[in-house]
């Protein structure tokens, strides 16, 4: 779940325009950038996963995320 506090909308300047692409992935800052449907970027920081042992893997799994991947919502 992400931060509401942390999240950023910006204009795509990236080669990817496809809805729902995922563009960059920081696993130190816990965050994913996505690309919404009127092709802005959507930056949400601070996820958190919930549970008493998952919240310890987030950064692991954010690492294993590929960019250029459709996000499944």
């Amino acid at each position: 779940i992400p931060n509401p506090y942390k999240i950023t909308i910006m204009d795509n300047s990236r080669k990817y325009t496809e809805p729902s692409t995922i563009v960059d992935v920081s696993a130190d800052d816990k965050s994913l950038t996505i690309i919404c449907g009127d092709n802005k970027l959507i930056r949400l920081s601070g996820i958190k996963q919930y549970g008493i042992i998952k919240k310890f893997f987030t950064k692991q799994i954010l690492s294993k995320i590929e960019i250029g991947r459709i996000a499944k919502i």
